[in-house]
């Protein structure tokens, strides 16, 4: 699956990004899922990372409605990288020209439906994502370009992509 999206807030910050653009790659295989992100003309020099949108009951973890579009095996690094400007597990920088790629190979198959809490905790339920069957979005960390971990935080959505 190879798709090309447009912003959903194109207007960052009284600067104009309406020509930026995003395309995802997704190649599902054995149970694992590789998912390329990659944006063009979006804010340069910028943090942004990408969240896997989860229906109303939220992480179990944080209670918040996305979590990160990560490898479960990731969670821990993800909550040592709050606060820093690390770019790993789901985030990338974009460069002067506002290009930037996240490359992610997930641990479980996005066509399950669900994000598999289980696999980091077994205590922890699994999580159905949204609607269709998943939504990811890229958001930039304009107020302040840092990582927050678990949780989004301080940003603006650039990208909704929902296949």
């Amino acid at each position: 699956m190879n798709l090309i999206i447009t912003p959903s807030n194109a207007a960052i910050y009284g600067h104009d990004y309406t020509n930026a653009s995003a395309t995802i790659k997704i190649k599902e295989r054995q149970g694992s899922t590789k998912v390329t992100i990659k944006v063009s003309g979006a804010k340069p020099n910028h943090l942004h990372t990408v969240w896997y949108k989860l229906v109303l009951s939220g992480s179990p973890i944080t209670g918040i409605g996305a979590t990160p579009a990560a490898p479960t095996t990731q969670i821990d690094n993800l909550m040592m990288d709050a606060g820093t400007h690390v770019a790993r597990a789901n985030a990338f920088y974009t460069n002067p020209a506002g290009n930037g790629t996240l490359k992610v190979d997930l641990n479980f198959p996005l066509s399950a439906g669900v994000y598999p809490f289980s696999q980091y905790n077994s205590d922890l339920p699994d999580i159905s994502t949204s609607n269709s069957p998943f939504t990811f979005r890229v958001i930039s960390h304009c107020t302040d370009n840092v990582q927050h971990g678990l949780v989004p935080c301080l940003h603006e959505p650039t990208f909704q992509i929902s296949l």
